[in-house]
C-alpha cells in the first residue's frame, strides 16, 4: 500500500480563496477633453547637408596560379622507418583584385 501524506508535509498545497473585486466607475454627463492652454515651442538648429556624391571604383580581377611545395610524411612509425618522405609540388590558384581607378562625382539634387 502506498503511504499517505501527512497534512503538515512540505508538498501539501495550501488552499486559498480568491475574491474577485469589481469596481464600477460612474461618470456624470458626457466626457469632454479640455483644449490645451499652453503652446510650447522648441528651437531646432538647421544643419546644411552636403550634396550627395557618387564614388566610382574600377577594379581588375586576376586568377593567379602559383606552385606550392608540400612535404608528405609517413602516417605510422613503421612506414616512417621504411619509406622516405615525399616532396610534392601542387598548383595553387588565388583570386587577386586590384583597384585601378577611383573617381568621385557629385550628383545634382
Amino acid at each position: 500500500m502506498p503511504k499517505k501524506k501527512a497534512s503538515g508535509s512540505k508538498n501539501a498545497k495550501k488552499v486559498t480563496a480568491k475574491r474577485v473585486v469589481r469596481k464600477v466607475v460612474r461618470r456624470r454627463g458626457p466626457v469632454t477633453l479640455a483644449a490645451p492652454t499652453e503652446v510650447r515651442r522648441r528651437r531646432v538648429m538647421a544643419i546644411e547637408t552636403p550634396a550627395p556624391k557618387v564614388d566610382t571604383i574600377v577594379t581588375e580581377t586576376d586568377v593567379v596560379t602559383e606552385p606550392k611545395v608540400e612535404v608528405r610524411r609517413a602516417a605510422t612509425l613503421s612506414q616512417a622507418l621504411t619509406e622516405p618522405a615525399e616532396i610534392v609540388v601542387k598548383p595553387e590558384t588565388k583570386v587577386v583584385r586590384r583597384v585601378v581607378d577611383t573617381k568621385r562625382t557629385r550628383r545634382a539634387s
